[in-house]
């Protein structure tokens, strides 16, 4: 799930994401370090939060395709 967690962050804010998913969860940047090292799992509702954002995302660029010229 790990490995998941990093491609849903890296997805949504690019290469530099833990400090922005951290920021967009109301979590500390140490916390989103310690769920990729495993040190502690990932709290089960952290999942709903990032398909919220991720629905967001989606809804945001598909706003935006559609502003742009074909």
């Amino acid at each position: 799930m790990r490995a998941l967690f990093a491609r849903v962050g890296e997805t949504l804010y690019g290469p530099l994401w833990q400090e922005a998913i951290a920021r967009d969860l109301a979590v500390s940047s140490r916390s989103v370090r310690y769920w990729l090292a495993g040190r502690y799992e990932i709290p089960v509702g952290v999942w709903g939060e990032l398909r919220a954002l991720a629905l967001a995302r989606q809804e945001d660029l598909a706003h935006l395709i559609a502003e742009l010229p074909p």
